[in-house]
């Protein structure tokens, strides 16, 4: 029987691709690149008295993020920059209608802030920002590369399942 060694072989250098291959590529998208040629939904957001953009910045999980730097920006050129408070909460004053960007992190949103009185009924009264998880406030920093992430302990266990599977049945051929 011929054919049981060359499958085991097979196999076992299926396996091994697996587990020597890099895990970010195997078992995880690409982000997304970030480049000015994109488009970007604008969100329109009716300004306050005086002005005023206010919003809320969260994290993917919906908690509130406080203490962060933001930047906003028209045409590119920065017009202001400020910090969410202890509920993330975040306001700037004296702006006229028109577009905006506003940054934190790697974090970009596109606003189109209205007067009072012009804004369209689908407008928001402030913004919600959900922060891409870049942001780390007490928390650990993002792994480096030191330890095994979860996909790669996962490519190992299934290598280990699929060779063990294979010897056994190969062990119980053998000794018929």
């Amino acid at each position: 029987m011929r054919r049981k060694p060359i499958l085991l072989r097979c196999v076992v250098a299926i396996t091994m691709g697996c587990v020597l291959s890099p895990t970010n590529h195997t078992f995880a998208a690409q982000p997304s690149s970030t480049s000015s040629n994109e488009t970007h939904p604008v969100r329109d957001v009716a300004l306050g008295e005086g002005g005023i953009f206010s919003g809320h910045l969260i994290d993917p999980l919906g908690a509130s993020i406080p203490g962060v730097p933001l930047a906003l920006l028209r045409n590119g050129v920065e017009v202001g920059t400020f910090s969410t408070d202890r509920q993330g909460r975040f306001a700037i004053s004296g702006l006229a209608g028109g577009s905006y960007e506003l940054v934190t992190g790697s974090t970009r949103q596109h606003y189109r802030l209205w007067g009072p009185g012009t804004a369209p009924p689908s407008s928001r009264t402030s913004a919600l920002v959900m922060s891409d998880g870049s942001i780390a406030r007490g928390q650990s920093p993002p792994s480096t590369g030191g330890g095994m992430s979860g996909s790669a302990l996962f490519a190992l266990g299934t290598a280990g399942l699929i060779t063990g599977g294979v010897i056994a049945i190969f062990s119980t051929d053998s000794g018929s």
